[in-house]
């Protein structure tokens, strides 16, 4: 009986601190995405990484998995990716580098429970995807074609591989696909703002309109998209059958 009531009470505590969390993480995405807070605004969203980090490791005591582990790793890169991009405002090709880490870290935590292609197959498919993609890119725009251009394609391609896994494997993780789908709209956002870097845009087009957009879409969809993929942590398949 006192076992059962001390499992209750650890359990009623787990549920207040995760939600404790998302409420405050709502409470940051609300406050930036759609009141607006110029001034501090960047700090917040670097709190908000901070704290997806920070939460992780407490998840990481509960549930004690060692392939949970390699997502909290990936929330630690993310969070030096965005120390580069957010406090540093500099160092873009070093930051792109580690969200590349990032993605190689979730091609693992993929094959944890990727149950349609073999890790001698992925490993083919993400390197022939990544050279046509080089190759292509190369042909296309050759004098602004330069080492941050390569990084970030190279990132983008493991990317788009991770979330089609994760997606034809969503019943054994379906938040973490919610994460990936949320992710990679936010990074096809800030693609898009950057296209004029290399691109030439017409004034009228969608992309535009996208750029113009009076909601900043990047961290409309990056917020939710972390906060789902440190939630998926814990609300798995793979954690409620243990």
């Amino acid at each position: 009986m006192r076992k059962s009531l001390k499992f209750e009470q650890k359990d009623l505590f787990i549920n207040i601190v995760i939600l404790a969390y998302v409420l405050i993480q709502l409470f940051f995405y609300i406050l930036v995405t759609f009141i607006g807070v110029k001034d501090i605004g960047y700090l917040i969203n670097y709190s908000s990484i901070a704290l997806n980090f920070l939460f992780s490791i407490f998840l990481i005591l509960i549930i004690r998995k060692k392939t949970t582990m390699i997502v909290v790793l990936a929330l630690l890169f993310t969070l030096l990716a965005d120390t580069g991009l957010i406090i540093l405002e500099k160092w873009y090709s070093l930051s792109v580098f580690f969200f590349l880490i990032v993605q190689v870290l979730y091609a693992l935590y993929l094959h944890s429970f990727n149950k349609r292609l073999s890790l001698k197959k992925d490993l083919i498919l993400r390197i022939s995807l990544a050279f046509v993609v080089e190759v292509v890119a190369y042909g296309l725009i050759k004098e602004k074609y330069d080492f941050l251009l390569f990084i970030t394609l190279l990132y983008f391609t493991n990317f788009c591989i991770n979330l089609i896994l994760a997606l034809l494997n969503s019943r054994q993780n379906v938040l973490f696909a919610m994460g990936l789908t949320l992710f990679i709209l936010c990074d096809i956002s800030l693609g898009l703002y950057n296209s004029r870097d290399y691109l030439s845009v017409s004034n009228n087009g969608i992309v535009m309109a996208i750029i113009n957009c009076p909601i900043d879409l990047v961290w409309m969809f990056y917020y939710p998209s972390q906060v789902l993929i440190v939630l998926s942590m814990k609300y798995n398949r793979m954690v409620q059958n243990d």
